[in-house]
Parts: structure tokens; sequence; C-alpha cells
């Protein structure tokens, strides 16, 4: 809704409101309520399956409730946090519809997250931000990019008339986070990004929310996650040019210094996840609305006689049904129909067992639809498991549950078939859900969630419920214990494992081999040969699964000797071994270059009738590395084929680094040529692939084919792991490029991939041989926070390069700027611009804000001729939860303390890259407006409101004393205001000449008025009553126009 407020000058108000007219609101009108979905609501309906068909109607954000603007002086723009921009009248308030948009822009996709649009004082010029979800053909999927764009001051100012915007930038992004205002200089432009990203998951978690129980509880957070590992960057764009003239990030390592909280938290966690191209009921045509047609499907195998006596005993037509061929069930009840046969229960879920079993899914639920009770139902709900229709499932339970005929076996049934689609989440919902329903879970219920939690890797969710067992009284069995180990297995607690099997009264040979396979994978090879060893006093016999646990743990140790042992162990107890048996032990000889028993034991297995496969042959070429036998592991490699195998990418990766770590880097490309050749292998090389083929490459000095294959894997993959940097840093070092190897480790650090000491040590190298002390010692004193130690490498290669360089005691740079590790562009430059060649980092942890208070331009810097940006943001550590608007909208600020800001000024110095921060803390500040005289240029005042013990206060604040002035007439026990409009004096100079107009609500009442201050002394001038009983919201930005209207 727009709200209007007209002051004259003979003291006379006009008050006027008006919703702005949109398909959204028009369908919410008509319809009595929250009719369709927009991007923080969905509508309210009873039904799963309405809220589900609703899942597949995108949002429309036909919606403009957070910015006004003006576009070319006159026409009028309500925006939102949507796509739409809306234009609407100022003198009659009607809404004219979308802002006609004729530009490339449009092409892009529709903008998101629109920033406060900033008018400039002088030109007129209409600028803002916002976030395009571009869509990406290369890599088949969305592209997320900020624009930058404005609208230029000779647009036409007739309503409707088609709007030109001009593209600024385009500045490309991993994480997209909202951008809540941007700051406008007489020639920059300045955009903070902070590291809050859209969360996915929150999304899915709302959505799924709604789709359980219709209530939804989007909000911010939901929609974005705070992630502060990342920087907070403040970006300087060029107004003219669009070119980013610096780039400012705090410094992601003062976060590592510190601790943090653990974000994960208890309780149920739900995610939407898909089901499909279709929801089930689609792809089958079956509504639960239609009642079952009968259908003439196989040859009958009744006859009269047989009805005669189905209808004076029913009971005997259930056998024959539940024997009947699939396709014959639909015919029997067709006839027992038109014999008038009493069609119950039992005979419907032994009809729909039949179908099932013929995988005549439409049809079984056709059977069990409009004759639901508990029977029926139950045996419908086992159909969707059977045929792991489990969005199915779940639509049919909610159905069962509001005809109250659901039971225990309803859930188990659901949760089965949540657990074989791995769909954990709407087991732990089904598993709250059932107390509500009087239903207590048992042992089956417990067994089938613990089995989705552990197919989805939850290990912690599914031992707190096999803790659970005991507190139900429930007993667990062999499947519940299996289970658990399972758990243990994938977190690597092997010990947790062990005390669960010590436990378990009767262990079967089934859980001893989760125990065993839970010591190898927590690389724990002795005591998994010691539980092998004790199969005979447990009464156990020991079998493949056994032998093949424990001889993967001594593999995983390298332990050859013990492998062997047991291959030989498994002969003498009669035990049949098989391909993964030989593999393992083969994979036991790798890591200590045992190639010739690797060899030898391809043989044996070709003896005695085991053919090898790509795992077996792969382990027998790895174990050439260590000796660099290249001649033996490229034989293997060819002689693959004469065994029917066809060398595979993990086969090839193992013979690349054989011939890396023997230098034959020629060999290394052509097996990397070969992966990526055409043909019917249906091979890609990997980033491992790459990996070796560098390296190779790096250790043969030719570091520029290093690089040239670098940059192809950033093509094939943006995801690079830390061997294939490492590799590219290596490369850089050989070839004597400090600035890349330098460059290299920033990026990795920007990428959350931590680099280990040989890449720092590679680093200090390729400093070294370039005399650049500075950089080398940069790097030396960061190893720690890396949570590395330096090495008798490292410090040598720094006190050369200090040596070098003529800085023969190895002196800190601390009189110098320290250099962040950015992902600025760095090739070509040389030592001179090394400050340069990186964004620049400043001592800050990442903030979160909403509102930049005010950018300006002036000179400075040791010269005082640099050009310095200073910045006054009000940041936070971290999102405020729910800010003060939910308790706004409901007039409870009570439980809000400490709900501002804090107003920090952040000092850029253009040509060295500097950056000062001074903060004026504990002044709890938000909501800023300024003189518009002054935007741009410096200020002294901004106004805006307080937390003050708990309430609101109007205030001023003065950014050179930081003194704070406050309204004194307002009654804190019961007035809350919000944030103020500047209504500048017209011909003064002044900066706190004008009246400061802010909406206020009268608690105890809800009546709502306009209080007008006196900007400079703050004192109260009037105040503008609305009618009693009439509601304005406090949250949302106002605009003041002047002229008339």
């Amino acid at each position: 809704m727009l709200y209007r407020l007209k002051i004259g000058g003979d003291d006379n108000c006009q008050y006027k409101n008006r919703w702005l007219d949109t398909w959204n609101h028009r369908m919410h009108r008509e319809a009595g309520r929250i009719a369709v979905r927009e991007t923080c609501s969905r509508p309210s309906l009873k039904s799963l399956w309405e809220r589900f068909l609703y899942l597949f109607n995108p949002p429309n954000n036909e919606n403009g409730n957070l910015h006004i603007s003006q576009i070319a002086g006159s026409r009028c723009v309500s925006m939102s946090v949507g796509s739409a921009c809306l234009e609407f009248e100022l003198d009659s308030m009607n809404t004219l519809g979308k802002v006609p948009f004729d530009d490339e822009l449009v092409e892009g996709g529709p903008l998101i997250f629109h920033a406060e649009p900033h008018v400039d004082k002088t030109t007129g010029e209409w600028v803002t931000c916002a976030i395009q979800l571009r869509i990406s053909p290369e890599d088949m999927g969305l592209k997320p990019e900020y624009v930058v764009f404005s609208v230029m001051p000779d647009t036409s100012r007739t309503p409707g008339a088609p709007v030109r915007r001009r593209l600024i930038r385009r500045i490309s992004t991993e994480y997209p986070s909202p951008v809540h205002t941007i700051a406008l200089t007489e020639k920059y432009i300045v955009m903070i990004q902070i590291p809050y990203p859209l969360n996915w998951d929150g999304m899915l978690n709302a959505e799924a929310r709604w789709l359980m129980d219709g209530v939804y509880e989007g909000n911010l957070n939901d929609y974005n996650t705070w992630q502060p590992e990342r920087p907070t960057t403040i970006r300087i764009i060029n107004r003219v040019t669009g070119e980013e003239t610096q780039v400012f990030e705090t410094d992601p390592r003062a976060l590592r210094k510190g601790t943090h909280p653990d974000t994960t938290c208890g309780g149920s966690v739900m995610a939407m996840a898909p089901c499909g191209d279709a929801w089930p009921f689609e792809q089958r045509g079956v509504d639960f609305g239609v009642h079952m047609v009968p259908q003439h499907v196989g040859a009958l195998s009744v006859n009269l006689g047989q009805l005669e006596k189905w209808r004076r005993w029913p009971r005997l037509a259930t056998p024959e049904l539940a024997r009947a061929a699939p396709q014959a069930v639909l015919s029997i009840l067709h006839a027992m129909q038109r014999a008038r046969v009493p069609v119950n229960s039992f005979h419907r879920s032994a009809a729909i067992a039949g179908l099932a079993r013929g995988q005549l899914w439409q049809e079984a639920l056709a059977v069990a639809d409009g004759a639901l009770d508990v029977v029926t139902g139950n045996a419908a709900l086992g159909a969707c498991e059977k045929a792991s229709l489990w969005p199915t499932a779940l639509a049919l339970l909610d159905e069962l549950v509001l005809l109250n005929h659901v039971d225990v076996i309803s859930y188990n049934t659901c949760i089965s078939a949540c657990a074989k689609n791995s769909e954990w989440s709407w087991a732990q919902v089904l598993l709250d859900r059932m107390p509500t329903n009087k239903l207590a879970p048992d042992r089956v219920t417990f067994n089938s969630a613990m089995l989705a939690f552990a197919r989805a890797q939850r290990w912690q969710a599914s031992l707190h419920l096999f803790e659970e067992l005991p507190r139900q009284r429930l007993a667990a069995d062999e499947f519940s214990v299996t289970a658990a180990i399972h758990a243990c297995e994938a977190a690597g607690a092997w010990q947790l494992a062990l005390a669960i099997l010590q436990e378990t009264s009767a262990p079967t040979q089934q859980n001893w081999n989760a125990a065993i396979s839970a010591c190898e994978k927590g690389r724990q090879w002795q005591r998994a040969i010691d539980l092998l060893l004790r199969f005979p006093a447990a009464g156990l016999r020991r079998d493949v699964i056994s032998y093949n646990a424990a001889i993967s743990g001594c593999a995983g140790a390298g332990q050859w000797p013990a492998a062997l042992d047991l291959l030989s162990l498994m002969c003498q107890d009669g035990c049949e071994r098989d391909v993964v048996s030989f593999s393992a032990a083969i994979s036991a000889c790798e890591d200590r270059g045992q190639w010739q028993l690797g060899l030898l034991l391809l043989s044996w297995m070709q003896s005695i009738d085991i053919r090898p496969n790509e795992v077996s042959c792969g382990a027998a070429i790895s174990a050439c590395r260590a000796e660099g036998q290249w001649q033996i592991a490229l034989g293997l490699l060819f002689d693959m084929s004469q065994l029917g195998l066809h060398p595979n990418r993990v086969s090839c990766n193992a013979a690349m680094a054989v011939c890396e770590s023997a230098g034959e880097w020629q060999w290394s490309l052509w097996l990397l040529s070969l992966l990526g050749a055409p043909g019917d292998n249906g091979m890609k090389p990997s980033e491992q692939s790459f990996g070796a083929v560098i390296s190779a490459c790096a250790a043969g000095s030719e570091w520029q084919r290093a690089l040239l294959l670098f940059e192809s894997l950033q093509d094939l993959s943006p995801d690079v792991d830390r061997i294939a940097w490492s590799a590219a840093v290596t490369a850089c070092e050989k070839g004597a490029q400090w600035q890349l190897a330098v460059h290299f480790l920033s990026s990795m650090v920007h990428q959350d991939i931590s680099p280990d000491v040989i890449v720092c040590n590679a680093v200090l190298s390729s400093c070294e041989k370039a005399s650049y002390w500075t950089l080398a010692l940069h790097v030396l004193r960061v190893m720690p926070d890396f949570e590395l130690t330096p090495n008798d490498i490292s410090f040598n290669a720094a006190l050369h390069a200090c040596y070098k360089g003529q800085n023969i005691h190895g002196q800190t740079f601390a009189e110098e700027r320290e250099i962040g590790l950015g992902v600025e562009e760095s090739r070509g430059r040389g030592p001179e611009d090394a400050t340069q060649m990186l964004s620049q980092s400043y001592g800050c942890n990442a903030f979160f804000f909403f509102h930049i208070i005010n950018a300006f331009e002036e000179k400075g810097g040791s010269s005082d001729e640099d050009e310095i940006v200073n910045l006054d943001v009000v940041c936070y550590n971290e999102p405020p939860v729910g800010f003060p608007l939910r308790q706004a909208r409901s007039g409870d600020v009570e439980d809000w303390r400490g709900g501002g800001g804090e107003v920090r000024r952040f000092a850029m110095n253009i040509r060295t890259g500097e950056c000062t921060c001074t903060g004026w803390p504990d002044n709890c500040f938000d909501e800023p407006k300024i003189n518009p005289k002054v935007d741009g240029v410096r200020h002294r005042y901004s106004w805006g409101v307080i937390d003050d013990n708990g309430m609101l206060r109007l205030t001023k604040q003065d950014h050179d004393t930081h003194a704070v002035m406050k309204w004194e007439g307002q009654d804190v026990t019961r007035e809350l205001p919000w944030q103020p409009v500047f209504v500048p004096e017209p011909y003064s100079n002044e900066e706190d000449a004008g009246a400061v107009l802010s909406f206020v609500r009268d608690q105890p009442t809800g009546d709502s008025f306009c209080v007008v201050l006196n900007a400079k002394t703050m004192e109260e001038q009037a105040r503008i009553h609305f009618p009693a009983g009439h509601h304005v919201p406090l949250h949302g930005h106002g605009a003041f126009f002047s002229g008339n209207v």
C-alpha cells in the first residue's frame, strides 16, 4: 500500500492511501485471503495436494513494497526485492503498471533484490543495482551477476513511456547477496557485497514446512545464510567508464584466529527435494477425486458358482484375489461388483497387493480411491513404497490422517518409502508427527528412520534413534544394531561401533562385518584383523565380506604383509576369494612401492580364474609409482585390452602419476589426450588427471605448458582441488613466475582451499628468486593462520629473499602496507607494482549491513594529494535476527536489546589501496537519513533511530563530535517512531536546516501520527494525527517530493 502525506503552506494537511493495483493484489482481494505465491508468503490451503500443485507455480513478484523514488524527475516508481518496478501517478495514486523497460538488460533475465535507488542531486541520473540470475548454456545453470545501471535524466517524463537503462557494470559472483543500499559520489558508485548468499536449503525448508503444515514462516534468514568466513567486499566503480577502480575486502584471516559458534542445531530439519520430472499422480493420470472405473484386463478366472459362494461368504474371495494374476485382478473385482458381492477392505487390500506385484501402480491406487480405511490405505501405501513413489505415499498419508484412518503401520510404510529414496528429512518429519496422531513409534519405525539417516550419511541422527530405543522400552534387533554400526562407519567412529557390538547380547555375522568395516574406515587395521580372528569364538563363520573389509583396512595403512596373510587365511578357511579381495591386496602394495608383488598378485588371481577388473589393474599400475617404473605401468595399461577391459579414468590417472614421478611429461600429455579423445570410452579428464600432468610438466621445466593446462582445467571445472592448485604454484616457482605464484595462492584462500606447506614453500622460493623479500616475509608470517608450521625450507627461502633484497637482518615490514590475499589479476606486473596486484584487505572482520549513510571524496594520504573515498556505513557483526521489523509490526519491542548497528567510516585510498576503518561503538543506530543536499559530499549530520533501553528513539547524530541529540518530547513508554524523512529548507546552506518527519505509533491504542521535528534542535514542531484506529505500518522507506500535487 502507498501512503501519501501532503503538507501545504497554510497548515493544511492531506492524507491519502491506496493499494498498488497489481495482479497479486487482485487475486488476494477476490479470494479474501493470500491466494498466490509471493516472495515471502504462500496461500492458505488446507489440502497437501493443493499446496503441492502450487509449488509448480512460480512466485509472482509483482509487488513494490520497499523503495519509492522518481525517474526523470517526476515519474514515481515503487520497488521491492522482486523483479517488478511499478509506476504510479502521484496525484491520484493510481497504479500505471510495470515500468516498460526497453534495453538489453531485459534479455538477461529478471532483476531481483534492487538496491534503494540514488538520484544524482546535480544531473538527475537515477542509479541502482540488482542481481540478475542469467541462464548460462555453457554451465547448464544460472550464472548470478550484479548489474549496476542507471536511467538518464533525459528519459521521457510521459507516464508509461518506455524507459531505457544504461548498463554501467556487470560483476560476476559465486555467492550473490542482497544489496539494500548503495552510495553515490561525484565520480564513483560504492557498492558493498556482504557474505550473505542465497540460502537454497533455507528456502526449501520454509517451503517444506508450508507444504506439510500449511504454515509459511519464510523470512530474511530463511532465504540467505551468513558466511563470515567469506570477506565483505567494497567495490568502487567509476560512474562513467564502469571500471572497478578499487576492490577492498575484509581480511578473512582475522576470522581464523577466533572461534565461532557451531551453526548446527538439534531438532527436526526439513528439506524439500524434487521427486522426478512430475508428480507421480500426473505421470499415471490418477486423481483421488475420481472413483475406480472397472477395466476388463486379462482372462476372468472366476465363474458364477464362485461368485455366488463369495456373495454368501465374502471372505472366500480374499485368497483368490491374492493368488490371481495381476492383469486379472481388476476383472475379478468388476465381476464381484456386478454379482453384488460385498467388496470389503480385505478384498481391496489383496487386490492392491496383486496389482503392485505386477507394477500396475496406477490401477492399485485407483482401487484404494473412494474407500480409504486403515487396511486399504496401508495396502496402497505399501504399493507406493514398493514403487518408490514416496511423494504419492506422503499425499496419501495426509488424506488418511484427515480421515482418521491411520496407524503405526501407515507411518512405518511411509518412512520406509522415504528411506529407500534417501529422503531423510521427510522421515524425520513423519517421526515427529506421530505423537500428534497419538501414535507411538515401534521398533520398525526406528529401524526405517535409522536406514533413512544412514543412507543420507546423517550418522548423528541415526545413532540418536538407536539410543532412543531403550528409552522407548524397545529392544534393538539385528537390523537396529547393523544400522547403528554402519552409521558409526560413515562417521569414522570405530570406537563407538565396537562399543555397540560389545553391548549387543547376540551379535550376528552382519553386525561383526559392519564393525570390521567401521575399523577399516577409521584406519584401525589391527583392530579389524582382531575382530576377524575372533569370529570362531563368537560362534560365527567368516565370509568373503569379512575378509574383504579387513584386507581393505590393511590396504589403507599400506600393510601389504598382513594383507597377504589374510589372503592365505581365506584359502585355509575355505572362503572363496573374489576380485575385491585381490584388488584390496594389490592396493596394499601400492603405497610401499611393492610393484613386483602387485604384478604377482595380478597373475595369481588370473591363475585361479578370477578375472581382474579396472580397480585391480589401476592398483597394480599405482604400485609402480614409488620406483618410477613407468614402462611397466604403461605396459599394464596397454595390456588391459587383452583382459577384455577398457582403460578408464582411474587407470589412466594412475599411469599419469607414475609418469609424473619418473619425469616423463610427454607420456603424461599423451595419456591426457587419450582421456579427452572422442570414442566409446566415454571418459573425460578429471582434476586429478590435470594435476598429475601439470606436476609432470613443472618437473620437466615446461611451466608454460603446465599453466596452459591449469587454465584448461579451470575452464573445465570451476571448483579446482588443492592438488591441481599446488601443481600450478609449483610450476610458477619452476618458471620464476613469482607474480602468478602469489596470485594462485591468494585465489586458493578466497576459494576456501587451504594451502599446504609445499604450496607456501613454492611461493617463498619464487619470491626468493625475484629478491622480493617483503612478500616472502608476509607469506611466512601468515602460514600459522592456515594452521601450517614453517619448516627449514620455508625459513631458508625467506632468509635468502631478505639477503638478496638487501634486507640483511630480515626485519618485518610493519611500516609498509600489508598485502592481503585477494583475487585481482597480477600477470605481467613487476615487483614495483606488487602493492596493486591484489584486492586490498583491511583489518576488519566480515560485517553485515542494511544502510549506507553517505559516501564522499576528498584529498588525503601521505602527500595530501591522494584521492580518498570515505564511506559511512551502519555495520553489524552478524545479521540481526528479524531486526526490529517483526517487533515493530506487532508493537512488541521489549525483547529488542542492542538491535541497532555501529556506525563505521571506511577511508579508502584509491591510489595506494590503503583502507582505514574507524568505529563509533555502542550507539545502536540505524535507519539513517541525511540532508539530500549533502548526498555524495562531506556531511556532518545524520538522522535515524537508536535503541535506548529497548525503545526506539529519534536522534540526530554528529559524525564529527559523536554527539547525539534526541527527540526529548517523545513519550518513550508508548510512542514508537520509525525511519525519518528529511525535508531540507529550500534556500539555506546549513546542513541541519530543515524538518524531520517520522511516522509514530501509539502503542497502547495502535493509533498513528506523523511528528514534525526541527532538524537543528530536534524540538517538536507539530503532530499530524491519522484517523483513530487507522493502522500505518512502521517498516518501509519513504521519500520527500517537493512541488505541487
